[in-house]
């Protein structure tokens, strides 16, 4: 698993990123960067409904998350 920082490099290198794996505060900080670099990141979501918000919140169009193994 890629460490925040090395995803943070990936989105300010202008490419989309997909990840899952990594804590809330993270996310939410990576949707940030994707929305400033209008770039799309992708996450694979085992998140808690207030969590998804928040990282919708923070990124907008330019975040999708996978729920297809939400349970």
């Amino acid at each position: 698993m890629l460490s925040k920082e090395s995803c943070a490099a990936v989105l300010n290198a202008g490419s989309n990123l997909r990840v899952s794996g990594l804590p809330t505060s993270d996310l939410v900080e990576l949707a940030r960067i994707a929305r400033q670099r209008g770039v799309r990141l992708e996450i694979k979501c085992g998140l808690s409904p207030d969590s998804m918000v928040e990282i919708a919140e923070a990124g907008g169009e330019n975040v999708l998350m996978d729920v297809s193994d939400y349970a």
